[in-house]
């Protein structure tokens, strides 16, 4: 089975790999005869385009989306590692005043246009990391950290976690008919900004450990 992981920064892949240290947007690792690991970039459009362009000229069986994450569910304490089973891209719209309008309802793209379902993109099962938290997520071009922002999301889309790259990752995969599923480890709650409050050891840590035993049970069934 050939696996790529996708990671936005070199830091969140340095449990991997120490060698992803130096890597750039756009450039890759073979991390065995198996896998192989490409740094996407920070954000919707350098991501997209990263990883789009890889899998124009690459083929796998399976995309994995590793990263940290911020929780808007107090009740998921940061550490913990999810499973986003569904994404969008939250902030891809118009201002209406006060109201919010989605691509979908200003009629720029259908609901259930493919790769969408009722303007969501869920990849689906894999069959991997199924002893996960399965969550709702979102995606965004600026990390919230309003009061006001928090609740405008919440009220318009019960989100659980927030990243600034899972909705290109699936959209790319689900283009390409990849099996794909996001794994994040959440380092913060979403909030008035506040990088003290931040656990990105632990959730780094976690995040390294879940996919680490993952990939070597991959391995032991090529073998």
């Amino acid at each position: 089975m050939r696996v790529l992981i996708v990671s936005a920064t070199p830091l969140e892949a340095m449990g991997i790999t120490h060698d992803a240290a130096g890597l750039k947007a756009g450039e890759t690792f073979t991390v065995d005869e198996n896998t192989e690991l490409l740094i996407s970039g920070v954000g919707q459009a350098i991501s997209a385009f990263h990883l789009g362009r890889h899998l124009e000229r690459n083929k796998y069986d399976l995309a994995i989306n590793i990263g940290i994450c911020g929780s808007f569910n107090k009740d998921i304490k940061p550490g913990t590692v999810i499973g986003v089973e569904s994404d969008c891209f939250f902030d891809l719209g118009a201002e209406d005043d006060k109201e919010w309008l989605s691509i979908f309802q200003m009629g720029l793209l259908g609901y259930d246009q493919y790769p969408f379902i009722n303007g969501l993109l869920i990849p689906g099962e894999t069959g991997y990391f199924q002893q996960l938290l399965k969550v709702k997520g979102i995606t965004v071009n600026r990390a919230t950290g309003n009061e006001d922002t928090i609740k405008r999301i919440l009220d318009i889309y019960d989100a659980e976690v927030e990243t600034m790259e899972g909705a290109s990752f699936y959209y790319a995969c689900l283009q390409h008919q990849l099996p794909a599923i996001q794994v994040r480890a959440v380092s913060n709650y979403i909030e008035k900004r506040n990088r003290d409050n931040w656990q990105m050891e632990i959730a780094l840590t976690n995040l390294h450990e879940t996919l680490s035993k993952t990939l070597s049970e991959l391995n032991s069934r090529d073998v």
